[in-house]
C-alpha cells in the first residue's frame, strides 16, 4: 500500500516565521498518514492561516482509507487530490478534483488576496466533472483551477495547442494576474496562438483573476533564465 506521507516540523515558530527556520528551530511537532489503499503522491502544501494547511497531489483510491470523495477517471488514471486539514491532522475538508481521463502533476498557490487557492497540473480529459473545457490534444494539456478556502470551485482553465504541452507550474504577479509556464511541443492550433522553435520550447500563459486568458507566449526553452523571464514581463 503506498499513501501520501506528510512529515510536518512544526512549532509555533514555523508557522509565524518560515523563511527563518534552521536546523537548530526545528521542532518534531507529529506526522501523519493521507492515502488510500492504491498510490498517493504528494506534490505541494501551503499554510492558508488560522492553523490550516492546504496539500495536492496524485491520487489512484477511489472510496477507501481517508477518500471520502471518489474518482472521475478510473482507478488506472490519477485525479487531483485536495486536502484541507489543521494542526492535529483532522481533515476539514476534501476534493478529488479532475476530468474523465488524467491529471497529474500538480503546483499549488495561495492568492495574494488570501482568500483562495490555485494549482496548475497536466490533464487529458475531456469536459466531465470538475473540468469545463475539452482539451486539444490527445497528449498533455495545461489545466488551471481555482478555489475559495472552503471547497468552493471558482473557475478553471484549460489551455494548449495540437501537441503535448506538459509541466505547468504556476505563480501569482504582484498585480493578482497569474503565469503560468511549462514545456510546449505545440505549434499554432488550440487555444496557442504563437508557434515554437521547434521540439520542446518554453511556453508562458498570463491571465487574470477572473481566468480571462490575457497572452500566451513560447520562448527557446534551452536558453532562457526563468526568473530572468518572469522579471522582464
Amino acid at each position: 500500500m503506498q499513501k501520501i506521507r506528510i512529515q510536518i516540523f512544526i512549532s509555533i515558530y514555523f508557522l509565524l516565521k518560515f523563511s527563518s527556520i534552521n536546523a537548530q528551530s526545528f521542532q518534531l511537532y507529529g506526522d501523519k498518514t493521507f492515502g488510500g489503499s492504491k498510490i498517493e503522491i504528494s506534490d505541494n502544501i501551503i499554510f492558508v492561516g488560522n492553523g490550516e494547511f492546504i496539500i495536492s497531489g496524485d491520487s489512484y483510491t477511489n472510496l477507501d482509507g481517508d477518500k471520502t470523495d471518489g474518482l472521475c477517471s478510473d482507478t488506472l488514471s490519477p485525479d487531483i487530490w485536495v486536502l484541507k486539514f489543521d494542526t492535529t491532522f483532522n481533515i476539514i475538508w476534501q476534493n478529488s478534483v479532475g476530468g474523465n481521463k488524467y491529471e497529474s502533476n500538480s503546483t499549488l498557490v495561495k492568492s495574494s488576496q488570501g482568500s483562495n487557492f490555485i494549482f496548475s497540473c497536466v490533464s487529458t480529459s475531456t469536459s466531465s466533472c470538475d473540468k469545463s473545457q475539452n482539451g486539444f490534444a490527445p497528449t498533455f494539456d495545461f489545466w488551471i483551477y481555482n478555489s475559495d478556502l472552503f471547497n468552493n470551485k471558482i473557475f478553471d482553465i484549460t489551455f494548449g495547442g495540437i501537441g503535448s504541452d506538459d509541466d505547468p507550474s504556476v505563480i501569482q504577479l504582484s498585480n493578482g494576474e497569474y503565469i503560468v509556464s511549462g514545456s510546449s511541443s505545440s505549434g499554432i492550433g488550440g487555444d496557442k496562438t504563437v508557434p515554437n522553435f521547434g521540439g520542446a520550447d518554453f511556453g508562458l500563459l498570463k491571465f487574470d483573476s477572473t481566468g480571462t486568458k490575457l497572452w500566451d507566449k513560447v520562448l527557446e526553452e534551452q536558453v532562457m533564465n526563468y526568473q530572468q523571464t518572469i522579471s522582464s514581463i
